[in-house]
């Protein structure tokens, strides 16, 4: 099939319009993808940890018209007692070291379920490890407030997920479980 010189003319227009659309729309995206989720940073008004999220849409958004996006703290865990913001945190939440998912994946680093002693790995895509707390029951990591997050991380004791699993589990159907003792072999 023929085309004349005006219809390869339009479509080679409509390709570069789409191309050069494309690049702010990869930027912004990029941007959301750095900024979003739950960030620990130390407050610079009061000195105390805080759990702080940024205005990842606002950071896509203003991306689509500048390499660098103007950036926002959204939400803060201390806002809520009213006290002083200067948001002088803001540089330290745009560190990737600050993100919930680094500082978790950290603590994780060669640890060992305190069930089953096999190594933790905190990067399996769905199946996130747990924390065993001081009064028995595990959950998993993101299931704590990020404002709490340092504290469990000194409290509680680590857990795959597949043992998480099988203690919530027998936690909430008790009446399914049978308990038998392992018998004795040469590898245990």
């Amino acid at each position: 099939m023929f085309m004349d010189s005006s219809t390869v003319l339009v479509l080679t227009g409509l390709a570069l319009a789409g191309a050069i659309a494309a690049w702010p729309l990869a930027r912004s995206a990029r941007a959301w993808a750095r900024l979003r989720g739950d960030r620990l940073v130390t407050c610079t008004a009061t000195g105390s940890p805080a759990a702080v999220r940024i205005d990842g849409p606002g950071a896509a958004a203003h991306a689509l018209v500048c390499r660098n996006p103007q950036v926002e703290i959204a939400a803060c865990s201390l806002w809520a007692a009213g006290g002083p913001c200067d948001r002088g945190c803001t540089v330290e939440a745009l560190s990737p070291e600050s993100t919930t998912r680094r500082i978790v994946s950290q603590w994780f680093d060669k640890k060992m379920c305190v069930f089953c002693a096999k190594p933790i790995t905190a990067r399996s895509i769905g199946h996130h490890p747990a924390l065993l707390g001081p009064q028995g029951t595990t959950r998993e990591w993101p299931d704590v407030p990020a404002d709490r997050l340092l504290d469990a991380l000194r409290t509680d004791l680590p857990v795959c997920w597949d043992c998480h699993v099988a203690q919530t589990f027998r936690r909430e159907h008790p009446e399914w479980v049978t308990d038998r003792p392992w018998p004795a072999s040469r590898g245990r």
